[in-house]
């Protein structure tokens, strides 16, 4: 997909006031109360070195990475303090690098959601701060030195295939950042890594698929773990290097996740959250529904131009449409409100696809979806936090989180780009995961 453009601030900072008793709940203002409620919980180790705990007892990568840590929310602190140009939001960043490149040595993980790969694509977007490239610089060389050579010609750095944690997360950044930074040998690097995923795909009777680490006996097929978001890593390298056999494999991916997608009408085009087990269970989000599988397939038109991919999109799309979501809740959509499985990730989803379709029930769904979120905040420590329930399997372990994927940075880019909706602007962060 070509890169999309984000639109114009609907509402003058100027006009933005602190919460009130009866808070001005325009998008904008409601992101900059997200960022005053993530603020109230800074903790300091020392002196202008700063870090915003999503739970406690957090590891030291969940501190620091793009799902639940600093370099996710230096992303919502980024966006805000362009469009807002605030100082407070400056001065954040800068004590949320420090913290980065202070515990980068501690960071042990090197995956794209959960480990170096993460913060070094975070920094990169902070290149106007000093810390920020320093800690970048590092960060890759930790890519670079963490590569293990494998006997098939590729590389990888752990035994997981994915996007959160695994090569294909760690590829599309190194694609990202080689790109950006005009450093050819990453893309070498990630074409090394692609050359191991193809070495490690399973045939199935329509295409082939990929399990998310070696050695797994489950199944997830969609974006975050599966095959949709590793064939559209290797769809990505295709662009890049112009490799037939990259596009070959996403192809064969596509067909394969078309041969397990669901036919039941109300969720047409939908693929199961696991297999063999769940085959029944859909979910709508980022990570195990077509808000981040569709990714891939939209890629695939844009790249191909053969309709069939848009086809299958659109007819996910509105089977998500036709949900009841989010004031319902349904097996694989709980009470969840983020950008990786609930509310946001749904709405960042139609906004790109109103911006592809002009779409208005596309639109009107995005606003639906806000409205929804508007009316689940909570005002505390005079800004505004959404309580959730994380994870599907545990619904009473409810909490307010301040993440990117899981919490009220997500929350608040979403009330950005909803801002922005329809103007020009583009988005200063492109995730290497997206070309959205």
């Amino acid at each position: 997909m070509r890169p999309i453009i984000f639109s114009l601030l609907l509402w003058p900072i100027s006009i933005v006031p602190s919460l009130q008793a009866a808070p001005d709940l325009t998008y904008l203002n409601i992101a900059t109360q997200a960022a005053t409620w993530i603020l109230s919980r800074e903790e300091q180790e020392r002196p202008n070195v700063g870090y915003w705990p999503s739970r406690a007892n957090l590891p030291i990568e969940e501190k620091c990475d793009l799902y639940y840590g600093n370099a996710g929310i230096l992303m919502f602190l980024h966006e805000l303090n362009r469009v807002t140009g605030q100082e407070e939001y400056a001065e954040a960043i800068r004590r949320g690098v420090r913290f980065l490149d202070e515990n980068l040595p501690n960071v042990k993980l090197y995956g794209l959601y959960d480990g170096v790969a993460g913060i070094a694509f975070s920094l990169s977007q902070l290149s106007d701060n000093p810390d920020a490239s320093t800690g970048c610089s590092k960060a890759i060389d930790d890519l670079i030195t963490g590569s293990k050579k494998q006997a098939n010609g590729g590389i990888r750095w752990n035994d997981e295939n994915d996007i959160i944690s695994g090569s294909a997360g760690i590829g599309l950044t190194l694609l990202s950042l080689g790109q950006e930074l005009r450093r050819p040998e990453l893309v070498n690097l990630a074409v090394q890594a692609g050359t191991d995923l193809l070495a490690r795909s399973v045939p199935a009777a329509h295409g082939r698929y990929w399990l998310h680490e070696i050695g797994a006996e489950k199944q997830y097929p969609n974006f975050s773990h599966g095959t949709a978001g590793i064939a559209y890593f290797l769809l990505k390298l295709y662009e890049q290097t112009g490799e037939k056999r990259f596009m070959d494999a996403a192809i064969d991916g596509a067909h394969y996740l078309q041969s397990i997608a669901s036919l039941h009408p109300p969720t047409r085009c939908l693929l199961a959250h696991e297999l063999p087990e769940q085959n029944d269970l859909f979910y709508l989000g980022w990570c195990h529904g077509p808000a981040g599988t569709d990714r891939f397939f939209y890629e695939l038109l844009a790249v191909t131009n053969d309709s069939q991919w848009k086809t299958f999109a659109s007819a996910a799309a509105d089977s998500v449409l036709h949900s009841g979501i989010p004031e319902k809740e349904t097996p694989g959509y709980w009470n969840n409100l983020s950008r990786c499985c609930g509310a946001v990730a749904v709405g960042e989803f139609f906004l790109v696809r109103y911006r592809l379709t002009k779409e208005s029930t596309d639109r009107a769904f995005a606003i639906r979806i806000a409205d929804y979120l508007k009316n689940r905040a909570q005002a505390d420590s005079g800004g505004l936090k959404w309580i959730q329930a994380e994870n599907r399997i545990e619904p009473d372990n409810v909490q307010a989180q301040t993440g990117l994927m899981q919490g009220a940075a997500g929350i608040g880019l979403y009330f950005i780009h909803l801002a922005e909706l329809d103007g020009n602007a583009e988005t200063t962060n492109r995730f290497p995961d997206s070309s959205w």
